[in-house]
């Protein structure tokens, strides 16, 4: 039943998920929120303190907790790992 739900959901801004981080760039990470949806996660959200390179914090295929701070009329997500 959970899975039926996650392949219809939208994704709202607030709303805490669990995912995959499945592209690492300098900037930040690209994680999997939902079936076919991914956002990304600014280096300065990886962590509250300074972050050098994001594999520094997160690793491609790790399993990580964001939060979306936004959504741009574009449909990009912005994520954070900051206060979870």
């Amino acid at each position: 039943m959970n899975w039926i739900k996650s392949l219809v959901e939208e994704p709202e801004v607030g709303k805490i998920y669990e995912g995959k981080v499945v592209g690492i760039k300098d900037f930040g990470a690209f994680v999997n929120i939902l079936p076919g949806i991914d956002g990304m996660v600014h280096i300065s959200k990886l962590a509250e303190r300074r972050v050098e390179k994001v594999t520094d914090v997160v690793k491609e295929g790790q399993t990580v907790r964001v939060k979306i701070t936004g959504i741009d009329e574009r449909g990009k997500i912005n994520l954070t790992m900051i206060g979870l």
